[in-house]
C-alpha cells in the first residue's frame, strides 16, 4: 500500500485500467474487503456516458432520481440509504455542499468531461473517510498530463442538447500542465406531464446552460517528492419548475486543491493536502421567494503510511476543516461557522491466503461533540481466482448547519440534533475464471438510527427515524473475442422501522447491463436499465403510490477513422418509454445523439 484513503483517491484512481476485468489492480492500495467500482475516462468515452448520473446508474446498488431532464436536480441513493449519505470527494477534497439544507451534492452539475476516473465505494466507510460516508463514497479525479496533445469533442441531440468540450495537456520534463473546458446548452423540454398541470400554472420548457473550466499542474520536485495543484470552476443557469410555476436558478462552485507527496524512505510515505471549496446558489430569481445561499469549506489533511512485509501496512491520517454558510431571502438571513477535526488509522495485511484490515477514526465537531467509527474486513482466498469477503463497519451523518441553526419564518433549526448512526454488515464472494469470466455476489444489511426527520408541523427537525436496509448485489462479466457482456442486479428491501413502510423511491429490483462488440475500428453496444416497483408520492394529492417498473434501452455505435478522430452516435430510450422519475417529473423519450472527437498530437 502506498497511500491512504480519501486523500489519495486521486493517486489510486489514476492507476485504474480501463476495463472491469483488471479492477483488482485498481484497489490493491485499498483494503481488499472494500467493494469498489471504477470507470476511467477511456471507458466512459467508449460507453458514451455524457453525465455523471449515467455513469453511476450503471453501477450495482445505486439508484439515480433526477427531477426531469439534463440540468435538473438529481439524487443518488447507494444501497438504499439517503442521498445525503453519500460522501463525494474531488481530488481528495470533500465537496458535499456546506450550504445544502440536507448536506447532499447535486450531481446533475458534474459532467464526465475533464474527469480521469469515477469510482464508488459501496457500504459504510466512516472509519476511512469520516462524516456522511454512510451509504458509500464517490471519488472523482482530474486528469493528469501524460503527454503533449489537444482534444476537442462536440455532440448534438434531437432533444435540444448541445455539448462541447476540449482539453490541452503538455509535458515539460518534470512539469505537466492540463487545461480543460466544457459547455452545455439545452433549450429544454416540458417537464410536468399534462395530467398534473394546473389551469392557472406556467409550464415552459426548462432550459439549462453550463460552463466549466479546470486546470491541473504536476511537478516532480525530485525522486521522492511530487506537487499537484488543481483549480476547477463550474457555473450553470437553469429554469426550475416549482409546482405550478417556473423560476430561474443560478448555481456556481469552484475548488482549489494542493497536494504534496513526500517519500523519505522506500517504505514510508507522507501526503500533505490543503483545499478550498465554495458553492453558491441563487434560487427563484426575480420572485418574492428569491433566496441566496453560499457555503465555503477550508480543508487541510496529512496522511503517512509505513509499509512492512512482516507486520503489514499502517497508515495514520489527520484531517481538519472549517465550514461557513450564509443564506439570505426577503424575510430573513443567517450566517454560521463550524470547525471539525478527524484522526484515523488503518492497518492491513495481505497474504497469499488471507487479507485483514482494521480501521478506526475519531471525529470531533464543535456543534455536537465527538463520534468514533470503526471497520473490520476479512478476505479468504481458499482457491485460485476465488475470494470470500466479509466486513462490518459503522458510519455517521452529521447534522448540517441549516438543520442546526437556521431561523426563517417557516423553519427553525434544532441545535440539539445528534448525528445519524449506521451499522452495516456484508458478506459475499468474488470468483474469476481464467481471464474472461467473473462472478460476484454480496449480501448486505444496514441499520440506521437517529435519522433526522421533519417534525409534525414541518417547521423543524428531530432525531426520530429508524430504518433497515438489506439486499443482494450480483454481477457477471464475460469477455471473449471482441465481445464484452456485463450485467449487475440489485435486490433490495429498504424499510422505515417507524411505520413499517418501504422507503420512498427505492426500487425492489434494479438491473443494469451492457453488451458490446468491437470489430476493427467499429464499436457497437446495447445498454439496458430496468427499475422495479418503488413507492413514491403522488404529485398533486401527495398520497403514497407505487410507481410502475420500466425498462430503458440505449443503442450506441462509434467509428474510429484515424488515431486521433472518431465519430459516435447513440439512440437513448430506444423503446420511447414514458418515464416519470420521480412521479410528476417527465424524462426524455427517444432521443438521437451524434458527435465527433478530434485529437491533435
Amino acid at each position: 500500500m502506498k497511500f491512504l484513503l480519501p486523500l489519495l483517491a486521486s493517486v489510486q484512481a489514476e492507476q485504474v485500467a480501463p476495463t472491469v476485468h483488471v479492477k483488482a489492480k485498481a484497489i490493491r492500495q485499498m483494503p481488499s474487503s472494500i467493494h469498489q467500482d471504477v470507470l476511467t475516462s477511456q471507458t466512459i468515452k467508449r460507453r458514451q456516458y455524457s453525465t455523471l448520473d449515467s455513469v453511476l446508474n450503471s453501477f450495482p446498488g445505486t439508484v439515480i432520481v433526477r427531477s426531469g431532464n439534463i440540468g435538473q436536480p438529481s439524487s443518488v441513493f447507494v444501497r438504499g440509504t439517503n442521498s445525503n449519505h453519500l460522501q463525494v470527494r474531488l481530488d481528495g477534497m470533500r465537496i458535499n455542499s456546506p450550504d445544502a439544507a440536507n448536506g447532499s451534492l447535486d450531481t446533475s452539475l458534474i459532467g464526465t468531461e475533464n474527469l480521469a476516473t469515477i469510482s464508488i465505494l459501496r457500504g459504510g466507510q466512516g472509519s476511512l473517510y469520516g462524516p456522511d460516508a454512510v451509504g458509500g463514497v464517490l471519488l472523482l479525479t482530474t486528469p493528469k498530463a501524460e503527454s503533449s496533445q489537444e482534444d476537442l469533442q462536440v455532440e448534438f441531440s434531437s432533444n435540444r442538447v448541445a455539448k462541447i468540450s476540449g482539453s490541452a495537456q503538455h509535458r515539460y520534463d518534470t512539469l505537466g500542465v492540463y487545461l480543460g473546458a466544457d459547455g452545455v446548452r439545452s433549450s429544454g423540454n416540458h417537464q410536468t406531464p399534462v395530467t398534473y398541470r394546473q389551469p392557472s400554472g406556467h409550464y415552459p420548457r426548462l432550459y439549462f446552460r453550463q460552463n466549466g473550466f479546470v486546470g491541473r499542474l504536476d511537478h516532480q520536485l525530485n525522486d521522492r517528492s511530487h506537487l499537484m495543484l488543481v483549480s476547477r470552476y463550474n457555473q450553470a443557469d437553469a429554469l426550475i419548475q416549482l409546482f405550478d410555476r417556473a423560476s430561474p436558478q443560478e448555481r456556481e462552485n469552484f475548488l482549489h486543491r494542493g497536494q504534496l507527496s513526500v517519500q523519505p524512505t522506500l517504505n514510508w510515505t507522507h501526503l500533505f493536502g490543503v483545499g478550498f471549496f465554495q458553492s453558491r446558489q441563487n434560487n427563484a430569481i426575480r420572485d418574492r421567494f428569491q433566496s441566496q445561499t453560499m457555503g465555503q469549506r477550508t480543508q487541510f489533511d496529512w496522511t503517512q503510511t509505513y509499509q512492512s512485509r512482516a507486520f503489514g501496512d499502517f497508515s495514520l491520517m489527520l484531517e481538519g476543516s472549517q465550514d461557513r454558510v450564509k443564506q439570505n431571502d426577503a424575510r430573513s438571513s443567517f450566517a454560521f461557522l463550524q470547525n471539525s477535526f478527524g484522526m484515523g488509522c488503518l492497518w492491513q495485511k495481505k497474504g497469499s491466503w488471507v487479507d485483514w484490515d482494521i480501521s478506526l477514526r475519531h471525529d470531533k465537531t464543535a456543534s455536537f461533540g465527538a463520534t468514533v467509527t470503526h471497520r473490520e474486513g476479512f478476505v479468504l482466498k481458499p482457491w485460485s481466482g476465488g475470494k470470500l469477503i466479509a466486513s462490518y463497519g459503522t458510519g455517521f451523518k452529521a447534522p448540517t448547519l441549516y438543520q442546526l441553526y437556521a431561523k426563517t419564518p417557516y423553519y427553525s433549526g434544532n441545535p440539539d440534533l445528534k448525528t445519524e448512526h449506521s451499522q452495516q454488515w456484508d458478506v459475499g464472494f468474488d470468483q474469476v475464471l481464467g481471464r474472461c469470466f467473473r462472478w460476484q455476489e454480496t449480501y448486505f444489511m444496514n441499520r440506521l438510527t437517529r435519522l433526522i426527520y421533519p417534525t409534525v408541523d414541518f417547521q423543524s427537525n428531530t432525531n426520530l427515524g429508524r430504518a433497515r436496509i438489506k439486499g443482494l448485489e450480483s454481477g457477471v462479466s464475460w469477455f471473449f473475442g471482441g465481445w464484452i457482456v456485463s450485467f449487475n442486479h440489485t435486490l433490495m428491501r429498504a424499510e422505515n422501522l417507524q411505520d413499517r413502510t418501504r422507503l420512498l423511491r427505492r426500487p425492489r429490483t434494479k438491473l443494469a447491463g451492457i453488451v458490446s462488440y468491437e470489430l476493427d475500428d467499429w464499436l457497437s453496444s446495447l445498454e439496458i436499465i430496468r427499475q422495479g416497483h418503488r413507492p413514491d408520492i403522488h404529485p398533486t394529492n401527495f398520497r403514497k403510490i407505487t410507481a410502475k417498473p420500466y425498462t430503458v434501452l440505449h443503442l450506441k455505435i462509434q467509428k474510429k477513422l484515424t488515431s486521433g478522430t472518431r465519430y459516435f452516435g447513440r439512440i437513448e430510450n430506444v423503446l420511447n418509454r414514458k418515464i416519470q422519475e420521480p412521479m410528476g417529473y417527465k424524462q426524455s423519450g427517444l432521443a438521437v445523439y451524434c458527435g465527433m472527437e478530434m485529437r491533435f498530437v
